[in-house]
């Protein structure tokens, strides 16, 4: 009997230890709220950062991540299956999961902002979505440590990980793919290079370091980034026949550009 009583004693209290743990959460949910409540003052028109937030921040970075998250419990659950529920660091399987997921499909699938876009304003306004969630996430964490208030296993093992796990990698992959970028750029391997525009410079610089004009027509550079690297080709090779090609000829600034570059070098 006093056993029986003992564990609807422990069962009270672990309830309760929850309750408290969906009231923190409540909490950082009802911060949300007051933050996007807040934003809606800041600004007019298109410059609401309330109405990006709530229109298209927000709805894009849940739907982003719901996918990210999703196949990376998926995953989780599946190593649970295979290992018995035996795994002895099940919140490390779970970061490290979500790292791999992230960083594959979030590679293949274009979701990761480069480091060019970070820099603009519309870049800044996406990544501040994933942070917004982010800061909230991680708070809960840091209240439920503070006040030791037991969370649900699904949470504490899974669910949390993950989500701080993702986020984290998605503001932190654009960097180091910058700085990948910026490797592969300097020793000219333009194949590695991640992203349409960041891959055209490099072949732009290769052609302008190796006198190759023909990286200048097969890269499929824009017109202009065309006209640009041919100008640099001829000026590498101080060739002032290239300013002759239809490339620059047609375009009447870029061949009086390119033709005063060489009337100056003479």
């Amino acid at each position: 009997m006093q056993k029986e009583t003992q564990q609807i004693q422990n069962l009270e209290n672990l309830n309760t230890n929850y309750r408290a743990f969906y009231f923190i959460l409540g909490l950082a949910i009802i911060g949300v709220l007051i933050f996007l409540g807040w934003s809606l003052t800041r600004g007019s028109g298109e410059q609401n950062l309330g109405s990006w937030l709530i229109f298209i921040i927000i709805p894009y970075t849940i739907k982003s991540a719901s996918v990210f998250i999703g196949i990376s419990l998926i995953l989780k659950f599946a190593f649970n299956k295979i290992f018995k529920n035996q795994l002895k660091r099940p919140i490390l399987v779970s970061v490290l999961i979500t790292i791999l997921v992230t960083a594959i499909l979030g590679y293949f699938t274009n979701q990761i902002f480069l480091i060019e876009e970070l820099l603009d304003s519309e870049g800044i306004l996406y990544v501040s979505g994933i942070i917004l969630i982010g800061i909230s996430i991680i708070l809960v964490v840091i209240f439920t440590k503070i006040l030791k208030v037991s969370a649900p296993d699904f949470w504490r093992l899974n669910l949390a990980p993950v989500i701080i796990t993702y986020l984290l990698v998605m503001v932190a992959l654009p960097f180091i793919i910058g700085g990948l970028n910026y490797f592969f750029t300097k020793t000219m391997v333009c194949d590695f290079v991640y992203g349409k525009l960041p891959q055209s410079n490099c072949y732009r610089i290769k052609a302008a370091k190796t006198g190759d004009v023909g990286l200048c027509h097969e890269k499929e550079l824009d017109q202009i980034m065309e006209g640009d690297c041919i100008i640099a080709v001829a000026v590498y090779k101080n060739d002032p026949s290239l300013c002759e090609l239809s490339e620059i000829k047609n375009n009447n600034n870029s061949y009086k550009f390119c033709l005063s570059i060489f009337s100056v070098n003479l």
